[in-house]
């Protein structure tokens, strides 16, 4: 079997909460080798509202913020390459709401955005389970608590 090569990079503009970049950098390699993926190269940037605003209305045409926004550069069997965009502003409004530390919060944004990366989507209700209960699986084998993302 061959070893597995990530190269995961991950930028903070935001100044919202702070995010520790290796633990993140950890959930994101659990998400990739959950789903067999072997090589992947994977950008992530941590945003405030107004940025992931600006990259909404860009990209998707949704002129508001969003938490999490997944850019699929190639994927190619067990290899992937891609950007992740967080708003960590949304994710700290949201942690608030659940009663969570921030940090699941961006956990679950990141393994969210990886799973696009992969090939999930999220369009239909059928398709958005599968893909909820997919992140729940991946974070709890992190040993998250999952209870209050249900």
């Amino acid at each position: 079997m061959q070893s597995e090569s990530y190269r995961i990079a991950v930028v903070d503009h935001q100044s919202v909460a702070s995010i520790d970049k290796q633990q993140l950098k950890r959930v994101i390699q659990a998400a990739l080798r959950s789903e067999g993926i072997q090589q992947a190269a994977i950008s992530v940037a941590l945003f405030d509202d107004r940025v992931i605003t600006d990259l909404n209305r860009q990209f998707l045409q949704h002129d508001r913020a969003t938490d999490v926004l997944s850019f699929p550069l190639h994927k190619d069997g067990a290899r992937v390459e891609g950007d992740i965009a967080i708003s960590v502003e949304t994710a700290a409004r949201e942690a608030r709401a659940r009663g969570i530390p921030v940090e699941t919060e961006v956990a679950l944004y990141a393994v969210h955005g990886v799973l696009h990366l992969v090939g999930y989507d999220d369009q239909t209700p059928q398709e958005r389970r599968r893909m909820w209960d997919r992140q729940l699986q991946i974070l709890r084998t992190l040993h998250y608590d999952t209870n209050r993302l249900l």
